[in-house]
């Protein structure tokens, strides 16, 4: 399910497209320049790459994605339809203004504004409508990953496991399972810049941000 952050943000993207799955309630989030069927096709054809080749990699187990669910707006239809049919994927419409019938995507994108917003807030402070927007996508994308590791569902919250572990069948931590120091939003960082980036052979090569 997309969302409309209502204007494309510094990396040229606009709406963030959510997708959750029942069993495991593990969430990802692609953001998109724009809300065209074309483009969110192939946002869907790199979520689900990513999903069943982490989950099984190889393809030892032969899992794949079985049922795709949604709204039944425009950006579902066309190249994304033909898309899920050429992957052999059972594709479901919920009815028009029923959010009930996609209420997994839909709550979890009520709590993905909630975790976004406190991330903006504690990172921007004051300047927060001044800049939030730029990074909309982003901000809702790491907002996601959050909730992939915290507990969410009975079972889960019973045995202190997480959305990520179940899914992937691992014990990873947020700290841990992106192979890279994740730092919270707001921190002081110096970011690389590549030397076919730079103006001269003097310039800085890393950038305070």
């Amino acid at each position: 399910d997309p969302m409309d952050m209502k204007r494309k943000g510094a990396d040229g993207t606009r709406y963030p497209l959510n997708a959750v799955m029942w069993r495991t309630r593990l969430g990802m989030s692609r953001g998109a320049s724009e809300k065209r069927s074309s483009v969110i096709a192939k946002k869907w054809k790199l979520m689900k790459s990513w999903l069943e080749s982490k989950t099984d990699p190889g393809g030892k187990m032969g899992y794949q994605i079985e049922t795709i669910r949604h709204d039944p707006g425009s950006e579902f239809l066309g190249a994304l339809k033909e898309s899920v049919q050429d992957d052999h994927v059972h594709d479901t419409t919920g009815e028009v203004d029923r959010h009930s019938d996609n209420a997994l995507v839909e709550n979890r994108n009520g709590k993905l504004q909630t975790i976004a917003t406190a991330m903006a807030v504690h990172a921007m402070g004051e300047h927060v409508d001044d800049y939030a927007e730029d990074v909309g996508c982003n901000l809702i994308a790491w907002a996601n990953e959050i909730q992939n590791h915290l507990p969410i569902t009975k079972e889960q919250k019973k045995m202190g496991t997480t959305p990520w572990q179940c899914q992937f069948n691992n014990e990873e931590a947020i700290y841990t399972a992106y192979g890279i120091e994740i730092c919270p939003w707001g921190t002081l960082v110096y970011f690389h810049i590549k030397k076919k980036d730079r103006l001269g052979k003097l310039s800085e090569r890393a950038h305070r941000g």
